[in-house]
């Protein structure tokens, strides 16, 4: 009788684990699947061998306050002119 109840314990064992490997090979698997479709959608924007993907076209609303008004530009102040009879010659 002892012998028949640690048989049937081990057979009920081995078919739990049995179940939760083949459940975690198909999680696997599913999760594998999942990752292969996010890496063949981005190489296909990335368009062919390793090119970037282009940048998405921006924003109309958000593009018009990233841009400075022409008038706001910084601009650089011209050089110095100097003619050369104004040029130092000797340091005192």
């Amino acid at each position: 009788m002892r012998a028949i109840c640690i048989i049937s314990f081990l057979l009920i064992i081995s078919l739990n684990i049995y179940e939760a490997k083949a459940r975690s090979m198909q999680q696997y698997d599913n999760s594998y699947k999942e990752l292969f479709s996010q890496f063949k959608v981005a190489r296909e924007l990335r368009g062919l061998k390793g090119k970037k993907a282009p940048p998405p076209p921006p924003d109309p609303n958000k593009a018009s306050r990233m841009l400075v008004p022409p008038a706001y530009r910084h601009r650089s102040p011209p050089p110095p002119s100097l003619s050369p009879s104004e040029v130092p010659t000797s340091y005192s």
